[in-house]
């Protein structure tokens, strides 16, 4: 298989676990809308829980990249964790333009992400 040929399929299955990751979001999310609406959660149980969005999503996409790609699995869960956060970066940007989180909140959910899809890759 030539070299380009390669590159275009890792790229293909990094795009792929990115989405898989983002459905696995809309999914979680949706429950946690659901708990929200049922327990009246506080808001430091919603943090937690979007904080467990972000972890539980990158590592489904990291795994997924890394079943899929085998080797140096570890990085490309980190390619995902990080192109999630920095979709999710861009789309919050976007949407409120003039909203934009505290440092260490965007710090974190940076880790959390990075995380999350490191450890699915080293795992998968």
């Amino acid at each position: 298989m030539l070299k380009a040929e390669v590159s275009k399929n890792r790229l293909i299955t990094l795009l792929k676990s990115l989405i898989i990751a983002y459905a696995v979001t809309v999914v979680l999310l949706l429950l946690l809308a659901l708990l929200l609406l049922k327990m009246e959660l506080n808001a430091k149980m919603v943090s937690i829980g979007i904080a467990l969005v972000y972890i539980i999503s990158c590592f489904a996409g990291g795994f997924l990249a890394g079943k899929k790609i085998r080797e140096k699995k570890f990085l490309w869960g980190l390619a995902v964790g990080a192109g999630y956060f920095l979709l999710l970066l861009g789309i919050s940007t976007v949407l409120e333009p003039g909203a934009m989180a505290s440092a260490p909140y965007i710090a974190s959910a940076a880790a959390l992400c990075a995380g999350g899809g490191t450890l699915g890759g080293m795992i998968s």
